[in-house]
């Protein structure tokens, strides 16, 4: 089973299918180490929606714990106005929610 359950796959599905135009994002290293692919802590999917806004989600188990760089991230989201917006999502009914929320 993967650190998301799957979520990962079934929020880009979604959102795709709703219109959206998200993003898988790989924060780390590169094996070897020589290539960054994103600051740690951004989080799993960035997505553009129908409506011009930008959406950021992570994807975690129900049990997953945010780290200290996510955590970091998320503060600093928000911290930086409404135009920035955040979801942590953990079931398919919350990625169900997600969708709802936003057609709204």
């Amino acid at each position: 089973v993967s650190a998301d359950d799957g979520l990962v796959a079934i929020v880009l599905s979604t959102l795709r299918t709703a219109g959206h135009w998200p993003t898988r994002i790989q924060a780390g290293t590169a094996r070897g180490g020589t290539m960054h692919l994103s600051r740690a802590g951004m989080l799993d999917i960035l997505d553009l929606t129908p409506d011009g806004e930008v959406l950021f989600v992570e994807c975690k188990k129900a049990d997953g714990k945010l780290n200290d760089n996510q955590l970091e991230f998320i503060e600093w989201c928000l911290k930086h106005g409404h135009e920035h917006r955040v979801r942590v999502v953990r079931s398919t009914k919350d990625v169900a929610d997600l969708v709802g929320i936003l057609d709204h």
